[in-house]
């Protein structure tokens, strides 16, 4: 607790009374996330000082004695916190498991009476989806004209 304690920034001006609330609202932070382990205990205890941070620089941008340049530079900081928040959130919803799984397609070619299924494919025991027909494309595109690369057209294109 003592980290979570020195990653909080506290108001000079503030009670003993005061700071204490500051102290109790970083470790609730802290808590909230539920760690269950040491990398996401560290990784909670690196989003509250992330999370507080970005809301010093907040507070000190719209102080109104800051300059307009001191204000942007303040806002920068903040957005770049707040940037570096979501990633934490990312990183623990990844090592929860609980991350989306990024799909990526490339270049699909169906040919003439083929099919195409559209949608989770699983692999393995237990995997498998209800037996459903999948959805059919009956048309391919048509394929675009083949040109030789190897002598350069003069005119038209060779089809």
């Amino acid at each position: 607790m003592a980290e979570i304690i020195g990653l909080t920034w506290v108001p000079p001006s503030l009670s003993e009374f005061q700071s204490d609330a500051y102290y109790v609202k970083a470790i609730d932070l802290y808590e909230s996330i539920e760690p269950t382990d040491g990398i996401e205990g560290m990784l909670a205890m690196q989003m509250v000082g992330t999370h507080n941070a970005s809301l010093k620089c907040l507070r000190q941008a719209m102080a109104c004695s800051q300059s307009l340049e001191a204000q942007k530079v303040y806002l920068s900081q903040a957005e770049r916190m707040m940037g570096i928040y979501m990633r934490q959130v990312d990183a623990l919803a990844k090592h929860r498991g609980k991350a989306q799984p990024n799909i990526t397609v490339g270049q699909v070619n169906v040919e003439s009476g083929g099919r195409a299924i559209v949608g989770n494919v699983g692999v393995g025991a237990g995997s498998a989806a209800p037996a459903t027909s999948p959805p059919l494309i009956e048309e391919p595109d048509p394929q675009p004209p083949i040109v030789d690369l190897e002598k350069p057209a003069r005119g038209k294109v060779r089809q």
